[in-house]
């Protein structure tokens, strides 16, 4: 078995050893930086792995913060999925019918409320658009050099509009800010959101 795939399953299952695969049900794998190589390719033997977990009847899931439109760009229709687990939780994705079994949305009073929020602070962030278009995004550049923000916008050519006069999101999968390393600065923010959106 693949070492990667082992050590998610190790993980997978809390105990210092793997289980015996006949106690096993689902294995999880993130894809960046654990499935995928550094060229975004899966080895000749974590595919192997994958189509042997198969033929265990072991559910096979991929656990990723990408939205479909970026895992399709990684993971070929021939990859031996069961489910993908996108956008950091946002949705789950049914890898062999192709098609979305579950996904989240904000509504509209907070997604205009948490990026009213945000702007006060000028932050660095994006507002991305629903399910299944969520590789789309607004953005709104704070102030301040950040290179991360630059980068992923460089990423993502194509993908993103400024947020602007006229250009007010309503709806939205997930937000993700991006802030500097200000301990105060993030305490700061977390109170006042969860001040504004209480559970």
């Amino acid at each position: 078995m693949s070492e990667r795939l082992l050590q998610n399953i190790v993980y997978l299952t809390r105990h210092e050893k793997p289980e015996p695969m006949d106690s096993i049900r689902l294995v999880a794998t993130d894809l960046d930086g654990t499935l995928l190589h550094d060229d975004k390719h899966i080895s000749e033997t974590d595919r192997h792995t994958l189509k042997h977990l198969g033929q265990q009847r072991i559910v096979r899931v991929a656990a990723t913060g990408r939205s479909m439109h970026k895992v399709n760009e990684v993971i070929g229709n021939e990859t031996e999925f069961d489910y993908v687990v996108f956008s950091s939780g946002g949705g789950i994705f049914d890898w062999k019918k192709k098609s979305i079994l579950t996904s989240e949305e904000f509504g509209v009073d907070l997604v205009q409320a948490l990026s009213s929020l945000l702007l006060t602070f000028d932050l660095n962030f994006f507002v991305f658009s629903p399910i299944p278009h969520n590789n789309r995004f607004l953005f709104h550049q704070g102030g301040g050099n950040c290179p991360e923000f630059t980068a992923y916008l460089e990423r993502h050519r194509g993908d993103g509009q400024a947020l602007g006069d006229g250009i007010i999101p309503k709806h939205s999968g997930h937000f993700m800010a991006i802030i500097p390393q200000n301990v105060i600065l993030f305490e700061t923010l977390k109170a006042e959101i969860t001040a504004c959106f209480p559970r």
